[in-house]
């Protein structure tokens, strides 16, 4: 009979954690049976000097920069309105509406209304007159409203026009880099720790996103920037 309790006593001890007063005690029988580990956390304690250190000395401001370093993208990628630059008024003799109907032609845009050319404008050698003047690419660069951006990733490399899908194609690889994120960081975590993708995780976010304000000019290589600190966003938050 003893040897039969002691089985069944022992069965149970490796299923339940038996504690009493905050303290393991498993020869008591003045014990409560605990089978969450959350239960586990509020007996051992859960937010000691550690804890408080992790959140609020590393978490917290992290949490408040990583989207700040993420979603800057959207502005720093943003097309504003602009027109092919055309030499003869650096005087200010003309206003901007006056000049640009002199020497830019009006197309309808993708919402259907009409506006000024935003890539074409009238050939300066052209002797016809009217609609009927000849219509050449820009070939002295662009003017940018600055109304709402001072400066910008496609205004400083001009990335408009012939090269207006260049924002597009950043967006993409950065999606991209995002599904890699979630699948590559969420393996990692599971299998080594989640410390590791944090640690690990941050030091290639700042490094890739500092590079990747340097590397403009060079179209692939920001895509390529772009595609490495990407993941790290996903990372983090699985």
């Amino acid at each position: 009979m003893r040897s039969s309790i002691g089985d069944t006593d022992q069965a149970d001890s490796s299923q339940v954690l038996l504690v009493k007063d905050e303290k393991v005690d498993v020869t008591s029988k003045n014990t409560k049976r605990i089978y969450d580990f959350e239960q586990v956390l509020d007996i051992v304690g859960s937010d000691g000097f550690y804890q408080k250190l992790l959140i609020y000395g590393f978490i917290c401001p992290y949490s408040i920069l990583m989207p700040i370093l993420e979603l800057c993208t959207v502005f720093l990628l943003s097309e504003p309105d602009h027109w092919c630059h055309v030499s003869g008024n650096e005087t200010g003799t003309y206003t901007l509406a006056h000049w640009k109907e002199r020497v830019l032609p009006k197309v309808i845009g993708a919402d259907g209304h009409e506006r000024y050319s935003q890539c074409f404008m009238y050939d300066e050698k052209s002797n016809e007159t009217g609609d009927k003047r000849q219509m050449i690419p820009c070939n002295n660069g662009w003017e940018y409203d600055t109304t709402d951006y001072k400066r910008t990733i496609p205004t400083a490399n001009n990335w408009v026009c012939s090269k207006s899908h260049y924002a597009a194609q950043a967006f993409t690889i950065a999606s991209a880099g995002n599904a890699f994120g979630a699948i590559c960081f969420g393996y990692i975590g599971d299998r080594y720790g989640r410390k590791i993708v944090l640690v690990v995780g941050t030091i290639i976010n700042l490094i890739a996103r500092t590079w990747s304000f340097y590397t403009t000019e060079t179209f692939w290589l920001f895509l390529l920037t772009h595609f490495i600190d990407c993941p790290q966003f996903v990372g983090y938050w699985d």
